[in-house]
């Protein structure tokens, strides 16, 4: 063993720690962009609104998703932005790099969280194995920097883990205290929380369960209590997601209930699952506080109608975990598969590491965002109007253009849209809308007699083309768009 493997191999949690840091450092400055709509919907944008105007109502606002979330998250997205405005940065891209820079320093917990509980379940090799994986899985630096309220239930969910591995009642009304929290930032979670009381059960740990019912019962007075304070009403958010979870509207994205399973096959990377799946479950099958709470935790999702694979970001790390005794349950493999077993680490490893660097430099829909950047430079835009695409008024500076939106292209909403702008005298002379519907929005401008003299395309990273291509019914948002810069004609010729 060379010097340099020696010492990696002796601080683990030191040299995984470093190597997490700097994943997450590249994707918070090189990987701009949001993963999914909620994180700035749910989170930025109301964050935004108070840091104008202190009396903004998030839950009565028109804003997507408005009543559905706690204001935990937001409120301290609020305090980043406040503190990233006193240092002088307004510009959108280096205060979201700044904001990303923040939500990765607490997903970086989840590394020491990782060896703690690795450290009490499974063996030395197993638990630096899943340490790394920890830092430098694919998912884990891009999941940790997107503001995704999914993730950011994996900190207090892996240390409330940790201490339940404890028969110290403290510890373990602490464990149960931390899975609340996590249960705060997603409901789903009380599912896992269902399972390790299950596990606690079969354990004949009664004792732990009532403590692990406790701590969780604290965890919920506090939701409780700060729902009350900042929404007038106890768990009103939590009861208005469950309701819209309950009977989801027709255009939230409804996936296979095998969906789930194929993105958690996905993870193994084809076709080393053939031999990781049979040497996970030989080397995690008596790890139950692990795989119980994991298993319900996908079934649970597979019955609810509405799905998205980054729901099953909060049971990242028991999978991770599981994952890191597949080389321990190798052994007890016939020889069939195990003669598979070098070539296909290979194959594992390698690929792993070009997906992790596509991850922290994948700049999540950027073609949204340049084009909302170009719109922020142009001198000459007075209003703008999309069809199809969703505007995060954020990417367009301080001081932004009016904008009017409709989901998809209409000819009768679009005159509408142009006679309420006109009343305000703040004629549109800009209009967004995917590339896909550029010919039939080419074909409604001129009909409106607007004389378009350019358009320009935003395509994206590579990455959004390919997904989108996968599967455009659901991945719309990351398509190419289209601006159009318009000349409009005289106003009393529109109405």
């Amino acid at each position: 063993m060379t010097p340099l493997l020696d010492w990696l191999t002796r601080r683990t949690l030191l040299a995984a720690t470093l190597a997490g840091a700097l994943a997450r450092l590249v994707s918070a400055v090189v990987g701009l962009g949001f993963h999914a709509r909620d994180d700035y919907f749910h989170v930025l944008a109301p964050a935004l609104r108070w840091l104008d105007d202190p009396t903004f109502v998030w839950e009565t606002s028109d804003l997507p998703g408005a009543g559905l979330r706690s204001q935990l998250v937001p409120r301290l997205v609020e305090g980043v932005v406040f503190l990233t405005r006193k240092l002088g940065v307004h510009d959108p891209e280096t205060t979201l790099r700044l904001l990303h820079m923040s939500a990765g320093a607490y997903s970086l917990l989840a590394v020491p969280g990782m060896w703690l509980l690795a450290s009490r379940l499974v063996s030395l090799r197993a638990a630096r194995i899943a340490t790394w994986l920890a830092a430098l899985h694919f998912a884990m630096p891009y999941l940790g920097t997107r503001l995704l309220i999914e993730a950011m239930a994996i900190v207090p969910l892996l240390f409330g883990f940790w201490l339940l591995t404890f028969a110290d009642a403290r510890k373990v009304l602490a464990g149960g205290l931390l899975i609340g929290l996590a249960c705060w930032l997603r409901y789903q979670v009380a599912v896992i929380a269902i399972g390790v009381a299950l596990h606690l059960v079969l354990e004949k740990r009664y004792r732990d369960v009532a403590l692990l019912a406790l701590g969780g019962t604290l965890a919920m007075a506090l939701q409780g209590g700060f729902d009350w304070l900042t929404v007038g009403k106890p768990f009103a958010p939590l009861l208005a997601n469950i309701a819209v979870n309950a009977a989801p509207p027709e255009h939230l994205s409804r996936m296979s209930p095998l969906t789930y399973v194929w993105a958690w096959l996905a993870l193994t990377i084809p076709p080393a699952t053939l031999v990781l799946v049979p040497a996970m479950w030989r080397g995690a099958k008596s790890l139950r506080l692990v795989w119980l709470p994991f298993v319900l935790f996908v079934i649970a999702h597979m019955l609810i109608a509405h799905k998205e694979e980054r729901f099953m970001a909060p049971a990242l790390p028991l999978f991770l975990l599981m994952l890191a005794t597949a080389p321990e349950g190798l052994e007890e493999l016939g020889p069939a598969l195990k003669r598979f077993a070098t070539p296909l680490a290979v194959w594992f490893v390698a690929l792993h590491v070009v997906l992790l660097a596509i991850a922290v430099t994948h700049q999540s829909q950027a073609g949204q965002r340049h084009a909302l950047a170009a719109l922020r430079a142009d001198k000459d835009a007075i209003a703008l109007i999309a069809m199809g695409p969703e505007v995060p008024t954020f990417y367009l500076g301080e001081h932004p253009i009016p904008v009017a939106r409709n989901g998809e292209v209409d000819a009768v909403w679009l005159r509408r849209a142009m006679r309420t702008l006109d009343a305000d005298a703040t004629p549109a002379n800009r209009f967004l809308a995917f590339a896909g519907d550029g010919f039939k929005v080419t074909l409604l401008l001129e009909a409106m007699e607007l004389d378009c003299v350019k358009h320009a395309v935003f395509e994206g990273s590579l990455l959004d083309r390919l997904i989108y291509r996968v599967n455009p019914e659901h991945n719309r948002r990351r398509a190419p768009v289209v601006l159009w810069s318009c000349e409009r004609p005289e106003v009393a010729s529109v109405l």
